[in-house]
């Protein structure tokens, strides 16, 4: 870190919070010390200094790579989250440096490392003793949830607002606490109409006359044909250093016993090692030399639930045509054969346990980072491959039968003992939801002579006779338990621990090699020609010296018969997992995913709304009257509610897009006031004939032309594949500006606003709109699941 006094930080991730004491971290700094020590003392030429050296180096390298590649990316200075901060700190670290003449990619710097690098003798000797990395007691920090804080913050809450509560009292005079809030709102009323009737005498700026009529009118893009069948949208910027390609495989082939395997599948091509050319590369050896040879290799899921694009996208870079070879080379070789054999099961297994933590941690994050998935999960729950490849609470459970298929042979002596023990625990499903807890938690590393008697008795005896092999599989599926089931209903507890161990038990049958066996399997059903599509981004010159290796890559896809296709069972798989808990349960108007970790609430309402395909002139003027009250705007919904302290992230939107008009709000301190806050403001709102042209302005605000050159190629790839096509944007938008012209547009669409508001507000508009279609989805704890069932009555 460049911030003086903080040299090195190391920090991990995903920690077991009982691991999170005074003692293993200080035993963790004293392990990073003692490691760092090491380093130093290396002998001058010995061959540790020089494999260490060679390791720095190439992270030299990776990082010139890296800072060439971010020169590619406009610096977004004037725009909201501009650039993430990244030019500025360029910036700043070139004004800390001498002279006229500076290098954005810090070339000097860079070849002085190197240089020193290069030198037979230990430069890391008198380095590690000037950063004082072993002489000084780091400082250590760690961070586990802790449910009492939740009690205690809101203990000192109520306490803050209680003590206001009197302040007013006393401010105003008056004898009681409702009497000196009525005198609060009102003086907040009054001070607020003034800011209002001052914001009012602000105008409105009149919308451009001509406005781009696509997201990106300057993107210079043509659709080629590789191997006269895979369609390629090359995008050509000619100031590019770098190129990038995107190899997108159709996933609707995967057969819907083997969805469980989606999640992994961007894993392959990365993360556990392939074979190349005969010769198995590890994951250690295929991270070095991808740091050495490429600028970036990768897998993703690439999903758009709204027109049901689901394909696993294979990403490589480089920064001259060089390495854009051999990262094309790189992602053949994930695609073709994958490090998947036996030998290889501890790092596939490290990766499962890995995304498995990682997806239980996803709720204890950031709101904006995750909340929209489950909402658009329930949207889409009747296509399995979407809810696989798109929602991480499916994803979280597909993997956790991953992991039971990958922990043991098939018919192993281990797997046969711990099979037996499973049972018995399967057995013990009828007990009290805190003694399953505390059995989950407490078995493997406490005192089991407790469970020696009474229901857990054949459990521990079958414990107790097994290997050391089986007594680990054993803690392993405890642990998953301890990890699963405090945040199953006490209700479902019984029903949800056996379907968990007897999960357990099958991935067990079904056995490892099997799986290794259906991994490769399922690529090769996914790397077939009628599957792909490429997109390529970079100038003209690279895209033409990478051909011959585009050709190879697609050349590696099969070409026998058609590609697959899967027609999956069409169901409400999430209303069907509610009515297993609640029989008789039709489908709900409400719905909610209970988030312990937060006392804060999440809207995620939507309906449907204009897509680009529509004509219909009703639909359309829906469209824009949705937009009044949205976007950014001092009279928005947005700025409205957070100004008042009400949710942070918030909004009316109407996108065109996936065609879904929605009401977000999140950190709501209470839903039922927010959405009454929001509801007021609307009923309230003054006539403003000049928000007409802002409603028509919002229509264009979608635009790619400031965005780095990378993400604008892919994006409009994307849109091509999805059939949003220049032209039909184009089309939507020439429309968007006839009905501009209209002289009564405002008041058509301010008749509007109440029918089209109240299909995603709450207690807003007639009764009699039709919300059949709209989906009422919130997130937060129980408190706030009552706050706003009390709202609604």
């Amino acid at each position: 870190d460049d911030n003086v006094g903080h040299p090195v930080s190391v920090f991990l991730a995903n920690v077991d919070p009982a691991k999170v004491t005074e003692a293993e971290m200080t035993s963790l700094a004293k392990m990073v010390q003692d490691e760092i020590a090491a380093i130093a003392a290396y002998p001058a030429g010995s061959p540790q200094l020089k494999e260490f050296n060679d390791r720095a180096a190439s992270r030299l390298r990776e990082m010139a790579r890296d800072a060439e590649a971010y020169l590619n990316s406009p610096p977004g200075f004037g725009l909201r989250g501009g650039n993430g901060g990244g030019w500025y700190s360029l910036m700043r670290v070139l004004e800390n440096q001498s002279g006229f003449k500076k290098s954005l990619l810090q070339k000097e710097e860079r070849a002085a490392a190197a240089a020193e690098l290069a030198k037979n003798e230990n430069i890391w000797t008198a380095l590690v003793a000037k950063w004082k990395l072993t002489a000084v007691k780091p400082y250590l920090v760690g961070c586990v949830p802790d449910p009492q804080m939740l009690v205690k913050t809101a203990d000192e809450k109520k306490a803050r607002l209680d003590a206001f509560a009197q302040s007013l009292v006393k401010k105003y005079n008056v004898a009681d606490v409702p009497s000196a809030i009525a005198k609060y709102k009102e003086e907040f009323d009054r001070q607020t109409a003034i800011i209002d009737s001052i914001a009012a005498l602000v105008p409105v700026p009149k919308f451009l006359d001509n406005p781009p009529l696509s997201f990106d009118p300057t993107l210079d893009y043509r659709i080629d044909t590789i191997a006269g069948a895979v369609p390629m949208v090359a995008s050509t910027f000619n100031s590019m250093t770098a190129a990038t390609m995107t190899l997108a495989l159709n996933l609707r082939g995967v057969p819907e016993a083997q969805l469980l395997y989606v999640p992994l599948l961007p894993d392959l091509i990365t993360e556990i090692g392939v074979v190349k050319n005969g010769q198995v590369i590890d994951y250690a050896a295929l991270s070095q030399r991808l740091k050495n040879e490429v600028l970036y290799l990768y897998g993703d899921l690439a999903v758009n639930p709204y027109t049901g694009r689901v394909e696993l996208a294979v990403t490589a870079a480089g920064s001259n045509a060089a390495e854009g070879k051999a990262a094309l080379e790189w992602a053949a070789a994930g695609l073709r054969n994958p490090y998947l054999a036996p030998a290889n099961l501890p790092r596939l297994r490290d990766v499962v346990d890995n995304r498995i933590v990682g997806l239980r941690n996803r709720m204890k994050g950031s709101e904006e980072g995750w909340v929209q998935g489950p909402a658009v999960s329930y949207l889409y729950q009747n296509d399995p491959l979407i809810l696989a490849a798109f929602s991480f609470l499916t994803q979280e459970n597909l993997m956790l039968r991953l992991k039971w298929r990958l922990m043991a042979e098939k018919g192993s002596p281990a797997a046969a003992e711990a099979i037996t023990a499973l049972n018995a625990l399967a057995g013990v499903s009828n007990q009290p939801k805190n003694d399953l807890v505390h059995l989950a938690e407490t078995f493997s590393g406490g005192d089991r002579a407790a469970y020696g008697a009474g229901p857990f008795a054949t459990f521990t005896s079958a414990y107790e006779a097994a290997s050391p092999e089986a007594r680990k599989i054993i803690d392993a599926a405890l642990a998953d338990l301890a990890a699963t089931v405090p945040s199953t209903p006490e209700a479902n507890a019984a029903a949800d621990w056996t379907a968990l161990v007897t999960q357990m038990i099958g991935g067990l049958q079904y056995g490892a090699q099997a799986a290794l066996d259906d991994l490769g399997g399922l690529l090769r059903i996914i790397a077939h020609r009628g599957n792909a599509r490429l997109a390529m981004v970079s100038n003209e010159a690279d895209r033409a010296t990478l051909m011959p290796s585009i050709t190879a890559l697609v050349s590696c896809l099969s070409t026998d018969g058609p590609p697959a296709r899967v027609v999956y069972t069409k169901r409400p798989f999430i209303w069907d997992r509610a009515r297993s808990r609640y029989p008789g349960l039709e489908k709900p108007a409400f719905v909610g995913l209970i988030n312990p970790n937060t006392r804060n609430g999440v809207f995620v309402n939507s309906a449907p709304c204009a897509l680009y395909s529509d004509t219909d002139q009703d639909r359309l003027l829906d469209y824009l009257a949705a937009k009044l009250y949205g976007g950014h705007g001092a009279h928005s919904m947005f700025m409205k509610t957070w100004s008042a302290g009400l949710a942070y992230s918030n909004g009316l939107r109407s996108s065109e897009v996936d065609g879904q008009l929605t009401y977000y709000a999140e950190r709501c301190p209470d839903l039922s006031t927010t959405m009454r806050f929001v509801v007021d403001q609307l009923r309230q709102a003054p006539y403003s004939p000049e928000l007409g042209e802002y409603a028509v302005a919002l229509a264009f605000d979608l635009s790619r032309g400031s965005n780095d050159y990378v993400s604008r190629g892919m994006a409009m790839a994307g849109n091509l594949t999805d059939g949003v096509a220049p032209e039909k944007v184009e089309a939507f938008r020439k429309r968007i500006l006839e009905l501009r012209r209209m002289p009564d547009l405002y008041d058509r669409l301010q008749r509007r606003m109440e029918n089209v508001y109240a299909q995603v507000l709450i207690g807003y508009g007639p009764k009699t709109v039709d919300r059949s279609r709209s989906s009422y989805f919130i997130i937060g704890p129980e408190t706030q699941f009552a706050s706003l069932d009390e709202y609604i009555g």
